[in-house]
């Protein structure tokens, strides 16, 4: 085998040379070596020149790469540890549990430190701090953590001070996003994009996050990693609190949700009562109830009152009537005079005063002229003592005598003529105005007879809707009654859920230690990474 010259340096030779020496060496190289004959071939020197000869490109390579290594790990946010310690214990029995008296299994309390260590690396609980934080609306939050290998080179070239800035900053909460910091934060929804950034900030602090428990100890330090130290201790913080809210919600969610339930019955059931109590109130309206209790008796003793009245009224037209009739049948065989109501009638009796006053001067004008019809034949008497009868003075007496018997029989029959006439007359009057009276009274009677009637059947008629108003009405008393009774029990039980709810508040777990701002970082192992 010939000598392997590949690493030493060419001779001074020329191209005349090179060319004759080519075609001694063979068209190709042997794909291995024997150690043998390549350790016989090859000295130290050989190699010392080798390395000698290439010193300078080795050399700087090596200073470029350490220059570019070094300036990378400067150009590297600086990453800071935050820690929050918890004191997680076992759950304590209630007094009134039966599980008070157990013995204490170990396996269970093993089982539930590992639960709630799970459960604290649990992602939903870093998206509620998250959005506990308000940290969703706050686009530059991570800074160039998520840029690409690209980026990273570009950013050892160039510097961006405004972005660094901004990174070691806080974000800013407003008085909004502290309102929203608590359990309303869950009802606002989010924007697409704010549910992205949601997102990736909550897989950046969960990769920075990290759960330990102190051995033989109930304490559990929770860590977070961030290139924010301000950042760090918050969202190490507000894991332990929303940890710890979600597992009072945890525990006290079947009491809440009986809670919620009772005091939706109690919402329905004041609804139900309002609606009962407005409708009572319009069927009483509407059906002419009074509003106090004793409304149907006085709706009774009313209707009672009318009955009565129209049973007199009913009364009083019949005796009328039977008047009237009478007085009919009377006048109509002529006895007229025998009318009760015609002879206590105070025009009938004046009339027949003034004619018996009339009747009684007729009776002393008649006995004036019977007097000097008397005196006459007196004179006459005392003249046919002396004369004869055909004695002119015996003619005038008799003459007079005459004159005044004539006058006293015309008197007599004219005047008692005139009384009869006026007598009779007025006796018709009389009977007529009492006719007309009675008719009068029994129309006025049986008019009365009928509007208490027609106000009885209106007062029945009435009583009859009140009757079913007051059965509707006894139906809701009824059904308010009941519901107000379920108010009750349903009120006493939400008060006994509340004591419930408070009673049953765990508070084993609890924060024993806030995370204090970092001021020096952990990371990057700057040194370590250029050496």
């Amino acid at each position: 085998m010939e000598k392997d010259q590949r690493l030493t340096p060419l001779p001074n030779t020329t191209v005349t040379d090179l060319q004759k020496d080519n075609q001694d060496y063979p068209t190709s190289y042997a794909p291995f070596y024997d150690d043998e004959n390549f350790d016989d071939k090859r000295s130290v020197r050989q190699y010392f020149n080798i390395i000698y000869k290439r010193l300078p490109l080795i050399l700087a390579l090596t200073i470029l790469t350490t220059a570019v290594a070094a300036f990378y790990m400067y150009r590297q946010p600086s990453v800071f540890l935050a820690r929050t310690e918890m004191l997680i214990e076992p759950r304590k029995p209630k007094v009134q549990s039966k599980d008070s008296i157990n013995i204490f299994n170990v396996a269970n309390d093993a089982n539930y430190a590992s639960t709630q260590l799970q459960l604290l690396q649990n992602p939903d609980l870093m998206r509620a701090v998250v959005e506990g934080l308000g940290l969703h609306r706050q686009p530059n939050l991570l800074g160039n953590q998520n840029r690409g290998i690209l980026a990273s080179f570009r950013s050892i070239f160039s510097s961006d001070k405004t972005a660094e800035n901004k990174d070691m900053a806080l974000p800013v909460l407003t008085e909004t996003s502290a309102a929203v910091t608590g359990v309303a934060a869950d009802k606002i929804p989010l924007t697409p994009e704010e549910q992205e950034r949601a997102g990736q900030y909550t897989g950046s602090f969960l990769s920075g996050l990290d759960v330990d428990q102190v051995e033989r100890t109930n304490l559990v330090n929770i860590t977070v990693k961030s290139t924010n130290p301000g950042l760090a201790a918050k969202v190490a913080d507000k894991v332990a609190e929303t940890f710890i809210e979600q597992d009072i919600e945890r525990e006290t969610k079947g009491a809440k949700d009986i809670y919620d339930e009772l005091s939706k019955s109690i919402e329905d059931l004041k609804s139900t009562i309002s609606s009962k109590e407005v409708e009572l109130i319009n069927v009483m309206s509407k059906g002419d109830l009074p509003l106090g209790e004793k409304g149907g008796e006085l709706s009774a003793s009313i209707l009672q009152n009318l009955s009565g009245q129209w049973l007199g009224a009913i009364d009083e037209r019949r005796k009328i009537e039977a008047n009237y009739n009478a007085a009919v049948s009377a006048n109509a065989r002529g006895e007229g005079d025998n009318i009760r109501e015609l002879t206590e009638s105070r025009i009938y009796q004046e009339t027949m005063r003034i004619n018996a006053e009339r009747k009684a001067k007729l009776q002393d004008t008649i006995r004036e002229i019977d007097k000097q019809i008397s005196t006459a034949e007196n004179e006459k008497a005392q003249l046919l003592v002396k004369y004869t009868p055909e004695y002119y003075k015996v003619k005038e007496k008799e003459q007079q005598i005459a004159k005044l018997q004539e006058n006293r029989e015309k008197t007599e029959k004219e005047v008692t003529q005139l009384i009869d006439t006026d007598e009779k007359k007025i006796k018709a009057n009389a009977i007529s105005g009492a006719l007309v009276g009675l008719r009068s009274q029994l129309e006025s009677a049986a008019t009365r007879e009928n509007q208490l009637r027609a106000t009885y059947l209106n007062e029945m008629s009435k009583a009859n809707i009140q009757g079913q108003a007051e059965t509707r009405l006894t139906t809701l008393k009824r059904e308010i009654e009941t519901q107000r009774s379920l108010l009750d029990n349903y009120t006493q039980r939400q008060k006994e859920q509340e004591l419930a709810i408070s009673g049953s508040r765990p508070d084993n777990i609890k924060v024993t230690a806030h995370a204090i701002t970092p001021t020096s970082p952990i990371g990057p192992q700057r040194t370590r990474n250029i050496v």
